[in-house]
């Protein structure tokens, strides 16, 4: 894994391709429906937004050797989607911009410091280092570009992104109760890469992987040695 001051420029990259999807959506299309269900591309964007104050919280926690919460909790992280939701498309890309540039500057103010060994509460109960943040981040933005459903497919992601969404994937499964054990190989790569000790290997291309351990496609495109796991949902 890369040190996590290695991944903002992937993280960068990413948000800039968003935010000119996002930039060209109109006030109706940011409420029509996005590909997740129950979501409008309003709620999505509100959500990147939120998600990275959320994130924000968690270095500025391992900045003061606090251990923090990601979100004060489940029923206050919908109620920001929400309430969000409705504004303007102008607002909307604002606030990702904004939000975005908040994280960044969080994040560059660690610098090289141990601080990154930090560990943290995100979701769902999972406590992680806070050099998992870049990572988490890139996967944010990436996936939900897609989810916008407004033109860009998974099949657009550069090979860098989806080695790192691949390695996201994993080191969330890993930390989920009753972690599924399986290995994943990249096609045409040599190292095989294990979220879990033991279990069958899967394969496939770098983008029917990230589909399948993003919850985005059901792993049918993938080759494995045994029965495919079933895999808990994203999030």
């Amino acid at each position: 894994m890369p040190a996590p001051f290695d991944t903002w420029p992937l993280v960068d990259d990413a948000t800039v391709r968003l935010l000119t999807t996002a930039g060209q959506l109109t006030d109706d299309q940011c409420r029509a429906p996005s590909l997740l269900p129950g979501w409008s591309r309003g709620h999505l964007l509100t959500h990147i937004a939120r998600n990275a104050d959320a994130l924000r919280g968690l270095l500025a926690g391992a900045s003061s050797g606090r251990e923090v919460p990601m979100y004060a909790s489940p029923a206050a992280r919908d109620a920001d989607i929400h309430d969000g939701a409705w504004r303007p498309a102008t607002e909307l890309v604002a606030d990702v911009d904004e939000s975005a540039d908040r994280l960044r500057d969080e994040a560059a103010a660690l610098g090289e410091t141990s601080a990154w060994n930090t560990v943290q509460q995100w979701r769902r109960g999972r406590r992680r280092p806070a050099s998992d943040v870049p990572q988490a981040r890139l996967a944010e933005v990436e996936l939900h570009h897609v989810d916008l459903g407004a033109g860009r497919t998974l099949t657009d992601t550069p090979d860098a992104v989806a080695d790192a969404l691949i390695e996201e994937a994993l080191a969330r499964l890993a930390t989920v109760p009753d972690p599924v054990a399986f290995h994943v190989r990249v096609d045409g790569a040599d190292e095989v890469r294990s979220g879990v000790s033991g279990g069958v290997r899967v394969s496939g291309t770098r983008v029917h992987l990230v589909g399948w351990l993003s919850g985005r496609a059901d792993g049918s495109a993938l080759r494995c040695d045994g029965e495919l796991p079933r895999l808990p949902p994203w999030g």
